[in-house]
């Protein structure tokens, strides 16, 4: 082909003139169509030949793009330049060659070396030996290049090409790895670190002590940018070593102290630049977060960074002293100013929530009284942030100290300064969140007046700031602990609902939304001061920058309305309806924020008035279902430097086989809410949705169970069609056949979804709404060959779970070079939903099915039971759940499998772990009620080791008092089922008496009490001998709420005519033995 063409077409790409380089580009489709291989060859020689460094940088742009294309009707995977002839093929590899040894623009150079890259890294399964012969030794030539750009070049292909390479071809780099990083000029270097960490984070682990050896001289690249202050370079270096710290933090084990003096030396720097410092103070705390282990045994990483981030705080408002730039700028913008003093906050919390209060509050608290009593508005300022920071973090550690604390932080409310103020009512509000609900129990008193002082500030961002303090306190308040302000708050609310700020105005109208959520009825006397003033503003034609104004209100009118109840709100509620109505019809913009505000606002609406809602029903259910269909927008993105276009909260960019899909993730939160909004619409009608309940199951939950580009709208789908059948169910009355077909469709798609699902967590809900509409039906639709998949669905998750377990616990002393120890695995938390809800199910099914599941599940129980020979905890107490499952429902025929099991339980009641012995114990005990005469001599002999669980040391300590209490219940089901068989039934009753109380699970306490009301109203002798422990004993369940309805009053009843058969005088003398508190109980439960 005619190199003119192809310089004349690029020319045409390159024209300002769009009819022209339309023009070129059909052009250029039609000849790549009708000769790819001549095309694609010519393009290579035009970056060699090309008549300037335009247009040799657009050929190679443009080869990228079309030669990486995967062509029609091909596998995927497969590329344009994988399928012309091996000839062309070779011509390409030697004019870019050329191309790149003769280049001098360092530009141009970097597109060749990435269209290079492409070539070389042939497709899937191919390494670049097999897709360009001698490519490797070619690599290593030019990095002995006396040209920095050429020796720069092997590296920037090696990054895009990082998991290609074998252990004999990284062997062959190392040298030259090790060469780069002693390169003078910076380029080669950075490229060097660049390749090196890719290469690092994409290889198999086994890999990586071949690639350790080179760490040293990696290092090394940083000191030479510290002393010129590259603050350019040394932030991208900091980048690499932060994805490097992220999957192999003890890699900088041996060089930790000099990395901690290195970074903290950066971060104090002033003369680098924000991003930098920052990066210096991301790759601290990643050693927090990946290895806490190893940050914990050198005391000065904690002692140095944590003052370094609170002066770091202090980095605000400058050539703003007065706050007056701050003032005016709208809270939702985050201050590029202030970005590195934001990263120390951020740090703050993150290290609190990976080391603990422990250790992270010795060396805060040093400076933070200093900071606070300051006269610099700047440190009062960053106290109060760092105490927002590591509220969560260290919230067991600081809830004793909360009210110095809140002594020392209240003062500021009311401080000169804005920004102070400000900070305080962030303090105030994150507290809230972090120390609920006592907080708001203990101290609302103090904390409620000094945010309602803010909401009458001058300056709208504080008084806006304030508002959203409320919102915290309100989250963990109830109507009770609310009622006394209620005034006062919507008194400050309504006072900035009328500032000229638009953000302040919409901030009180989310705060009085919830507050009216928060105080339920008790809003009722607010109602008609409130509701006018939203029915006004959705009335109101207000421009398009108001629109979120408008969605603000329909929230706040839907709250209002769901708090107040249907009787106070029905005279307005066809208006309200109307005004709904007309909103959603008039909208036009896709962005529009009422949209999704309306998907909420109609479905509490619905909730408040219940079936007279059912009328609208027509209107609004068509543009539900619509949004629920919807499905994902994709864009396949094709040139990597592409993706900055789809770098944005609204796109996830996944990689696939050498491309990039952009998800647009906006549209699918709409999606998931209107999903979910059905399943509201469902429970709250029942019967009423039943005209809508088919065509949802076969439109939106159906295919939304496989909608695989979002975890949560299969969620809202599983949980969705439990509610649909649920509708369905009362809908069809006394005959549940008449829900056979519906409920038959979603089981079997329940469980398909199920058996394919790749998340999980997405996993675990299925099996939860598994169970639930089983529970529906009680399984009578479900056939053996059901069954049996779903056994099989069990199996596939068990094995998989046992297998990540077994990978964890059995790394080798070289993979622990790297990995922290005693830490849980990551990949283990994952399946902590999903284990929970199997064992449910697993209990649900065998309750629902027992033995016709059991013969589905037999084969696979030796996973059951493996679960008790894994060395966590967590396993084991998973295994000990489905033990439990199988003696409570299948009974004396589980004695067949006692050996599997039975040790396990023995040694459970003696182990260390608290969760442990609480599982054996509770094992034992349902043994002794499910199990039959084969279990009996077995549970007679564990009551020896049940009283040692009792009557341990600090058996009632917080951390012990769940298996103290199991082992509680335990005795008594044993007493109750083989008290015959024991030498002495009347002193183990005694000794059982002296054990109690039960108090913190209820399922235990209502066994346990329900046994001591028969023992009382069977008037045995042991009760009436221990009475002041059982009366006392009754009394203490009754005040902690232990036990409640016809539990408390069948206990109730008994403990009464206990009382009735004492001798005169000694109740009133039993009465004066009690606590006031307990006193108070018996005068109000026994008269």
């Amino acid at each position: 082909m005619d190199l003119a063409v192809i310089d004349g077409l690029i020319n045409g790409f390159l024209s300002p003139d769009h009819s022209t380089r339309t023009e070129a580009e059909k052009r250029f489709n039609d000849m790549l169509a009708a000769s790819p291989d001549a095309t694609l060859v010519s393009l290579a020689q035009a970056i060699v030949q090309g008549q300037n460094t335009s247009i040799k940088s657009t050929a190679a742009v443009v080869f990228r793009r079309y030669a990486g294309k995967q062509p029609p009707n091909t596998d995927t995977g497969v590329r344009l330049v994988d399928i012309i002839p091996a000839a062309a093929r070779q011509q390409i590899r030697e004019a870019l060659w050329r191309s790149l040894m003769s280049e001098s623009d360092v530009g141009v150079l970097h597109k060749i070396s990435d269209a290079i890259a492409l070539v070389a890294k042939g497709s899937s399964g191919l390494s670049p030996s097999e897709s360009w012969p001698n490519f490797l030794t070619h690599l290593i030539e030019i990095t002995k290049s006396p040209s920095p750009a050429l020796r720069e070049a092997p590296f920037r292909m090696i990054s895009t090409m990082p998991n290609t390479f074998s252990p004999r071809m990284l062997d062959l780099l190392l040298p030259a790895f090790d060469s780069a990083f002693a390169d003078p000029n910076d380029s080669v270097r950075l490229a060097a670190v660049s390749a090196f960490t890719n290469v690092f984070t994409k290889v198999p682990e086994s890999y990586w002590k071949q690639l350790k050896k080179l760490f040293p001289s990696l290092l090394n690249v940083l000191p030479p940018f510290y002393e010129k202050r590259d603050s350019e370079s040394l932030g991208s270096a900091f980048s690499n070593l932060v994805d490097l710290a992220i999957i192999a933090p003890k890699l900088f084990r041996d060089v930790f102290p000099t990395i901690l003096e290195f970074s903290i030396s950066v971060m104090e720097s002033p003369d680098f630049d924000d991003k930098t410092r920052s990066a210096a103070v991301e790759l601290l705390v990643c050693f927090a977060e990946e290895s806490p282990k190893m940050v914990k045994s050198d005391p000065t990483y904690i002692n140095k960074l944590v003052p370094a981030c609170l002066r770091l705080l202090t980095l605000i408002g400058e050539d703003d002293d007065d706050a007056a730039d701050w003032l005016d700028e709208d809270p939702k913008e985050e201050l590029e100013s202030e970005a590195l003093a934001a990263t120390a906050g951020d740090a703050l919390d993150r290290l609190a929530l990976s080391l603990n209060g422990g250790v992270v509050l010795p060396p805060f608290f040093q400076y933070l009284p200093e900071m606070i009593s300051s006269n610099d508005w700047h440190a009062k300022h960053a106290a109060l942030i760092a105490i927002s920071s590591v509220a969560e973090g260290c919230a067991v550690a600081m809830i004793g100290e909360l009210n110095q604390i809140l002594n020392a932080i209240i003062p500021l409310s009311k401080d000169p300064h804005p920004r102070v103020r400000w900070a305080c009512c962030n303090a105030i509000g994150q507290m809230c969140t972090d120390f609920c609900p006592k907080l708001q129990t203990k101290f609302g008193s103090v904390v409620v007046p000094a945010i309602l002082a803010t909401l009458h500030a001058s300056e709208s961002r504080v008084a806006c700031h304030g508002a959203a303090a409320i919102v915290n306190f309100c989250d963990g308040a109830t109507d009770e602990v609310l009622e006394p302000y209620l005034d006062n708050m919507l008194e400050g609310l309504l006072t900035l609902l009328q500032s000229s700020k638009q953000y302040a105005q919409e901030q009180a109208l989310t705060t009085i939304a919830v507050v009216a959520e928060s105080a339920e009825s008790k809003f009722v006397k607010y109602y008609d001061t409130l509701m006018p003033l939203l029915i006004n503003v959705l009335k109101a034609d207000l421009p398009k920058d108001h629109r979120s104004m408008k969605a603000k209100s329909i929230e706040c009118c839907a709250l209002i309305a769901n708090a107040v109840g249907k009787d106070k709100f029905m005279p307005q509620a066809q208006e309200v309806i109307q005004l709904f109505g007309s909103i959603q019809q008039g909208i036009t913009d896709a962005d529009d924020p009422c949209a999704s505000y309306l998907l909420e606002g109609w479905e509490r609406i619905c909730a408040t008035i219940g079936e007279e809602f059912v009328p609208f029903l027509p209107s609004i259910i068509d543009p539900l279902i619509e949004v629920a269909k919807s499905t994902a927008s994709l864009a396949l993105i094709e040139d990597e430097e592409d993706i900055a276009r789809y770098d944005s909260e609204q796109w996830e960019i996944l990689a696939h086989n050498g491309r990039h899909i952009g998800i647009n993730t906006s549209g699918l939160e709409d999606k998931c809410l209107a999903i979910e909004i059905i399943g509201r619409y469902a429970e709250n009608l029942g019967s009423l949705f039943a005209p809508y309940i088919e065509r949802v199951m076969q439109d939106v939950i159906i295919p939304s169970l496989t909608f695989l580009y979002s975890d949560d709208a299969r969620v809202a789908a599983a949980q969705s069609g439990v509610a649909l059948i649920l509708a369905a169910k009362d809908a069809s009355g006394d005959n549940i056949n008449n829900i056979t077909p519906l409920w038959t469709l979603l089981f079997q798609n329940l469980l398909s979804a199920l058996i394919k699902e790749p998340v999980e967590d997405v996993a675990g809900v299925f099996y939860v709404s598994i169970s639930s509409i089983c529970k529906i039906n009680k399984g009578s639709s479900v056939t053996s060959q059901e069954l049996k998949s779903l056994s099989d669905a069990m199996e596939s998750s068990l094995s998989e779970y046992i297998t990540t377990v077994n990978i964890g616990g059995g790394l080798d002393d070289e993979d622990d070079e790297f990995i922290e120890e005693g830490e849980e695995m990551d990949d283990k938390i994952t399946f902590v939903d999903l284990m929970n809800s199997l064992v449910s199910c697993f209990d649900d099914m065998l309750s629902i099915k027992g033995e016709l599941f059991l013969r589905e599940m037999e084969p696979h129980l030796d996973s059951v039971f493996e679960l008790l020979s894994l060395t966590d905890v967590d396993s084991v107490c998973w295994g000990l759940d489905l033990v439990n499952s199988l003696i409570k429902n299948i009974g004396e025929p589980t004695w067949a499998y006692k050996d599997r099991f039975l040790p396990v339980v023995a040694q459970g009641l003696e182990s260390p772990h608290t969760r442990v012995r609480q599982g054996a114990a509770t094992v034992v005990g349902t043994a002794a009620l499910h199990g039959g005469n084969s279990y009996k001599t077995t549970v007679l002999q564990t009551i020896p080791y049940l009283d040692k669980i009792v009557n341990k040391e600090d058996s009632r300590e917080t951390e012990n008092i769940d298996a103290t209490e199991a082992a509680i219940t335990t005795v008594a089901k044993i007493i109750r089922t083989y008290g015959s068989d024991l030498p002495d039934v009347n002193t183990a009753i005694q000794t059982w008496i002296r054990m109690l109380p039960v108090l913190h699970n209820e399922e235990e306490a209502a066994f346990t009490y329900m046994f001591l009301a028969e023992l009382m109203t069977a008037h045995h002798f042991a009760v009436s001998n221990n009475f002041p422990a059982v009366f006392n004993a009754v009394l203490t369940a009754i005040e902690m709420d232990s036990i409640q309805g016809k539990v408390l009053k069948h206990v109730v009843e008994a403990t009464k005519e206990q009382l009735s058969h004492l001798p005169p005088g000694e109740a009133d003398k039993l009465l004066q033995s009690l606590s006031p508190e307990l006193q108070g109980i018996v005068r109000a439960t026994f008269g």
